[in-house]
């Protein structure tokens, strides 16, 4: 399916994927009611991110990508502040006092 999309054989790829799903019904592949290229989007995006973090794919999206890149900065600011304040919770949990200890004074 892959060697089809590299060498532009849509055709044979979109056989490949009814071929796929008869096999494998509800698999990667989709069901028979699913868009076939936007499975074989989501399967070539798939391979092609294989082992990376934090990849995005937008694939046939009706907003505008100025809208999109707007809501992905507000996205990104809000994962930044929670993994902030995530890292500030560890901090103070390393500091209180075991409660296995009994109290004392000076």
């Amino acid at each position: 399916m892959l060697e089809c999309l590299k060498g532009n054989e849509l055709g044979r790829a979109l056989r490949q994927i009814r071929e796929c799903r008869s096999l494998w019904p509800n698999d990667i592949f989709g069901s028979s009611s699913d868009d076939e290229v936007q499975t074989l989007l989501n399967i070539y995006f798939r391979h092609q991110t294989l082992g990376q973090t934090g990849t995005y794919a937008l694939v046939g999206s009706n907003q505008s990508l100025t809208e999109i890149c707007a809501r992905l900065m507000e996205l990104n600011v809000e994962i930044r502040d929670m993994v902030r304040r995530a890292r500030s919770y560890r901090v103070l949990t390393a500091f209180l006092p075991d409660s296995s200890v009994s109290g004392t004074s000076l």
